[in-house]
């Protein structure tokens, strides 16, 4: 089993506290921009007629599109900067980047 397959397991304390699962995920997954919340009419689980209101988060495509730029611009920066050290220690340089978002 993947380590993250094993931190997704152990959100929310293993099911034992589900209010705590959104704010679990967001820490395992370290994403770089902060999600916006809609409020979604969804049915509850116990009554399925009765509709409540429930946060639902989103990541808004400008702001992942704005830090990939970011990013990107970045990195280009760094390995126009940095040439004289060699590719080698700057494409090493972008897996540390990009530590957060492998698996």
């Amino acid at each position: 089993m993947s380590t993250l397959t094993q931190k997704l397991a152990r959100l929310g304390a293993s099911g034992k506290h589900p209010n705590d699962v959104e704010r679990d995920l967001f820490r395992v997954l370290d994403l770089p921009v902060a999600p916006f919340y809609v409020l979604l009419p969804t049915k509850r689980q116990s009554n399925r007629k009765d509709v409540v209101l429930t946060r639902v988060p989103v990541l808004l495509p400008h702001q992942v599109y704005h830090y990939m730029f970011e990013a990107w611009l970045y990195i280009v920066l760094f390995l126009v900067q940095d040439h004289h050290m060699g590719w080698k220690h700057s494409l090493g340089f972008i897996h540390i980047f990009f530590k957060s978002w492998a698996p």
